[in-house]
């Protein structure tokens, strides 16, 4: 691991660390729910509601927005695509 050269650093690594673990909550739930016999694309929506309530209701309706209006954005760079999809 390279030693950390500022604070903007330890916090990108923070926050990657974070992702991190939260992608592996939601895989396990993921793969919980599709062993009950849920579709794939009833999990994802739900997942996508979910997390849009969640924002809305802990930051507000601008801060949902904004998260709604980031999604076509990762198809465009490249952040979402079938060969990085759960494992």
């Amino acid at each position: 691991m390279k030693p950390v050269e500022n604070l903007e650093d330890l916090d990108e690594m923070i926050d990657l660390e974070k992702h991190n673990v939260a992608e592996e909550f939601l895989l396990e739930s993921w793969i919980e729910a599709s062993g009950e016999g849920i579709e794939t694309e009833i999990i994802a929506r739900s997942a996508i509601i979910m997390a849009l309530r969640r924002v809305l209701s802990e930051q507000g309706e601008t801060a949902a927005r904004e998260l709604a209006d980031e999604i076509p954005g990762l198809f465009d760079t490249g952040k979402l695509r079938a060969d990085t999809a759960l494992h």
